[in-house]
């Protein structure tokens, strides 16, 4: 209970009574009553409302220095000072007092009738005490002594549960271990138990959450940095906010240690300090490689390295040491602020990606840098609110700059890709038609040369190159079939086909090609060999060279076999199991996995023993897969290899051609005339050759303007149009015939193999790729022949 003095009884003594109230309360409001021997510093909150808010018990305490007292009331008077404060201000205790000591506050606290639990909020206190309710104990946070050795400092906030209605307080308090002065900056809070712990309850949790938002951030942007080899304010910003988060909960409230209550003190303050330099530190190369052009690379270096000596000190050196220089660091920190604002500024005067962000959040943290050092001096006290969103406004800012920044450079990133893709799409046709070109001579006079009875020498000569331009041109049409599955220009034409036909030329082909006695081609199809399905022969043809050709190719002896099995068969449709086996090298289990990748043999060592640029696998297994169908491999290592699928075809029942008549008796193509339109004189000499063959007679024109002025549908039954040619264009001479009436087939003789849609939309009706096969060109013919001459076949 509080000390109040007895009055007198007698009705005599009633003006004395009136004036020892009087006295009573005088000494309420001024906070001291009594002599020289008792002192009574009060603070009377009997009127205050603790059930709607709470108050501080900021005022006059007594003081007493290098003393330690309790909270009892016979004790002598002690300095009157204003409270919290550090003892080294000298407005507060008059005199200058070293930050090393230790001393007792006091004060005397009435409070009104209660219901409600109320308690004591209290804040750090620098750097150890304990507090006593009169001769009790009640509270201690760190062990505070009379030297550096028997004192033991520690941070912490705590709420502590009070009762009665009268509290003696006092607080001892001792600093040997920091150069701020001993005491304290924040108020002490009193009110109600549960309104105080839920704020103390939601305070932690707001830090919490931006620790963890913050640290997370962090790790956000390091692992951009490492996938996005280098990007270095991706690496400076991460760091800083890993480092930045402990002072969310390792500073201020603390809340830190709230869940590791015995953390070493030692431990904690250089944490506390190293985490803001070296969280400095990076924000400042941060900002130095954000905004290159605009930021002063030597002055952000230089203070980036004066934030790194100050942590180098923290390391080197005890609280007592470090925390002398602090005040220097404040003001080099405003500068750093101060400086990040001028850059953010000019990066958005020169309108730079993600300035206008970055300068929004150089505005929020400027002030709340500001006011967070105004606090540390107990210049202002910022609520938690203010400080978590601002925190919230400065880092969300950030962190959208560098992904506006990462977006944009992907976005300029994908501009280059997509025009590089247009140069290299535009180089490989360009390629294609420049490499094409030369082909169709060699490889159209070879066929030429074979038909004119060569003696047996020139025979082998002419198979050898034949066998050499084959190649050359498989490996061409490869890289650009690839290229074209990316471009996504690849695609699907279904028609009815012959498969046992389709996979009897190809077989040829390969066989003619590899000229290998030692290996023996066979042939199981024809199960399908009266059969038409719907399927797009071409396609089909390249899967069976692909593969046929593979085997050829890893295979020196034994047998190499193509396959096709009926599995089921209905009236609309029928399931094949197609296969290609051979007795080859074989593939060993490990690498069957990758075989199908791009560029890829079965062992890197026999790309000098086979030749191939690996691209055969990969471009059948993608063209199976556009048709829903995936290709099997069966492989024994040194035994053979089988590559299979199964698919379901449509039946078709179309008429089948059956090209079969001897070439050297038979002119398929007699009392046809054909228009020529061709620049290069080689391949005219090969058409000429060709088409005098089949018994055709024929014009030639040398470009596009010489073919519309020559050609007479009377005369002419096909026009064989080279696309690319001086003066007019094959497109533009198409487009301006089929403008005048000109129903005429028109095939397109070309070396360029992204052509088919323009072709399509100029108005001819199909195209044969250079280098083309005799065979395959007369079959072309051939389909387009007026009716009298559907009826002549021929295989060339």
């Amino acid at each position: 209970m509080s000390f109040i003095p007895s009055l007198p009884s007698a009705p005599s003594n009633t003006i004395f009574g009136i004036f020892i109230l009087l006295v009573l309360n005088i000494s309420t409001v001024y906070g001291q009553i009594g002599t020289d021997k008792q002192t009574i510093i009060t603070r009377d909150l009997r009127a205050f409302d603790f059930d709607n808010k709470d108050t501080t018990l900021n005022g006059s305490w007594d003081f007493f220095w290098l003393e330690y007292r309790k909270g009892g009331i016979s004790d002598t008077r002690g300095e009157v000072v204003q409270f919290p404060s550090f003892w080294t201000d000298k407005k507060s205790y008059n005199r200058s007092l070293p930050a090393a000591g230790y001393a007792t506050y006091r004060v005397t606290i009435l409070l009104p009738p209660h219901t409600k639990p109320l308690a004591l909020r209290l804040p750090d206190i620098n750097s150890s005490y304990q507090i006593y309710e009169g001769d009790s104990l009640i509270c201690q946070d760190g062990r505070p002594g009379t030297t550096l050795e028997t004192t033991q400092p520690h941070y912490s906030n705590k709420i502590l549960p009070i009762s009665g209605d009268t509290l003696r307080l006092a607080l001892q308090i001792a600093n040997f271990h920091h150069s701020r002065g001993g005491g304290m900056i924040d108020p002490i809070q009193i009110g109600s138990l549960e309104r105080l712990q839920n704020a103390h309850t939601l305070n932690s949790a707001m830090d919490w959450f931006l620790t963890g938002l913050i640290f997370i951030m962090g790790l956000l942007f390091l692992g951009l940095y490492i996938f996005s080899h280098g990007d270095r304010p991706l690496l400076f910003f991460g760091l800083f906010c890993m480092l930045y988060s402990y002072r969310i909960v390792g500073t201020s409230t603390y809340p830190l240690h709230d869940v590791l209550p015995n953390m070493d003190w030692t431990w904690s303050i250089h944490l506390e300090y190293l985490s803001l330099f070296l969280s400095v530190s990076m924000f400042m190369l941060y900002t130095k490689s954000l905004f290159p052009k605009d930021a002063p690379q030597k002055l952000l270096t230089a203070l980036a390295s004066i934030s790194l000596i100050f942590a180098a000190i923290t390391i080197l050196s005890s609280p007592l040491f470090f925390s002398k220089i602090i005040d220097i660091y404040l003001a080099i920190l405003l500068a750093s602020i101060s400086l990040a604002f001028y850059i953010y500024w000019k990066a958005t005067y020169n309108k730079r990606v993600g300035a206008t962000i970055a300068l929004l959040s150089s505005i929020s943290i400027s002030i709340l840098g500001g006011f967070l050092i105004l606090e540390y001096y107990g210049i202002v006290n910022l609520s938690k609110p203010i400080i978590f969103f601002s925190y919230l406004g400065f880092f969300s800012c950030q962190s959208l700059v560098l992904p506006f920044r990462f977006a944009y450079i992907l976005n300029k990133a994908k501009e280059k890709a997509v025009l590089g893709l247009k140069a290299k799409n535009e180089f490989l046709s360009t390629m294609s038609h420049e490499i094409r070109t030369p082909l169709n001579s060699v490889i159209g006079m070879a066929h030429i040369m074979q038909g004119e009875n060569p003696r047996e020498d020139q025979k082998a000569h002419l198979e050898v190159l034949l066998f050499a331009a084959n190649n050359l041109l498989g490996i061409v049409n490869n890289i650009l079939e690839l290229n074209r599955m990316e471009a996504g220009q690849l695609t699907i034409h279904n028609e009815p086909v012959n498969l046992h036909s389709i996979a009897k030329k190809v077989m040829i082909g390969i066989r003619a090609a590899s000229n290998n006695p030692n290996v023996e081609f066979i042939q199981n199809t024809d199960s399908v060999a009266n059969l038409l399905v719907l399927t797009d022969g071409q396609k089909f043809a390249q899967i069976l060279a692909n593969l046929l050709g593979n085997a050829a190719k890893f295979t020196k002896q034994g047998q190499i076999k193509c396959t096709i099995d009926i599995l089921e068969i209905t009236e609309q449709n029928i399931q094949l199991r197609i296969g290609i086996s051979d007795t080859g090298i074989g593939i060993p289990l490990e690498k069957q996995a990758i075989i199908f990748d791009r560029f890829t043999q079965v062992d890197s060592t026999f790309t000098r023993n086979f030749e191939g640029a690996g691209l055969g696998l990969s471009i059948t297994k993608q063209i199976l897969q556009m048709q829903g169908v995936d290709l099997q491999l069966n492989s024994v290592f040194g035994q053979g290899s089988e590559f299979y699928w199964i698919q379901t075809f449509e039946l078709s029942t179309p008429y089948i051609k059956n090209i079969t008549t001897s070439v050297e008796n038979t002119a398929p193509l007699s009392d046809m005339h054909i228009l020529i339109v061709e620049d290069i004189k080689m391949n005219i000499l090969v058409l000429q050759k060709f088409l005098t063959k089949w018994g055709a007679t024929f014009d030639i024109s040398t470009n596009g303007k010489e073919a519309v002025t020559q050609f007479d549908e009377s005369r002419h039954h096909l026009v064989l149009m080279d696309l690319h040619m001086p003066v007019m264009d094959g497109y533009q001479a198409t487009e301006i015939l089929r403008k005048q009436g000109v129903k005429t087939p028109i095939i397109a003789l070309t070396a360029d193999v992204g052509s088919a849609n323009e072709i399509a939309k100029a108005g001819m009706n199909d195209l044969v790729l250079k280098p083309y096969n005799p065979e395959k060109l007369l079959e072309v013919i051939l389909n387009y022949l007026q009716p009298k001459f559907q009826e002549r076949k021929i295989q060339a």
